[in-house]
C-alpha cells in the first residue's frame, strides 16, 4: 500500500494567511514498506502550482549508512514517479534501504525492508 504525505517546504511568515511569504507544497508518494530484491522502489512526487515557492526535490537512498543514490529534481505539477536503484536492489541484496526526501530544508525519512525473491 503507498502512503502520501504532505510535505510543507516553507515556513508561513506570520501568522495570517495573507503573509507574503508562499508556503510550497511537495507532495511525497512514500516507498513500500516492504518489497522483494526483485521489486523497484519507487517514489512519487509533485508539486501544488498555486502554492508558490520551490521546487525543489532531493531523493537519497541509504543501506546500512552507505548512500547508494542521490538526486535533485524538479517537482512538475503532475506526480512524477522516480525509481532510484531499480534493477539493482537484487545486486544489492536484502537489508533495510532508507530513502530521505529533502524539500526546502526539511527531511523525511522512509524505511523500506527487502526480502529475498523466492524463485
Amino acid at each position: 500500500m503507498l502512503r502520501r504525505v504532505l510535505v510543507p517546504v516553507a515556513a508561513i511568515a506570520g501568522a495570517m494567511a495573507w503573509s507574503s511569504s508562499a508556503q510550497a507544497v511537495v507532495l511525497v508518494e512514500a516507498p513500500a514498506r516492504s518489497m522483494t530484491t526483485s521489486g523497484c522502489l519507487s517514489v512519487g512526487i509533485w508539486y501544488q502550482s498555486y502554492s508558490g515557492g520551490s521546487r525543489r526535490a532531493t531523493i537519497t537512498v541509504s543501506k546500512g549508512g552507505t548512500r547508494r543514490y542521490k538526486r535533485t529534481f524538479r517537482a512538475t505539477t503532475s506526480w512524477r514517479y522516480i525509481t532510484p536503484l531499480c534493477g539493482k536492489i537484487e545486486d544489492l541484496g536484502p537489508g533495510t534501504y532508507t530513502t530521505r526526501i529533502t524539500t526546502g530544508g526539511r527531511t523525511v525519512a522512509y524505511r523500506t525492508r527487502v526480502r529475498v525473491t523466492n524463485h
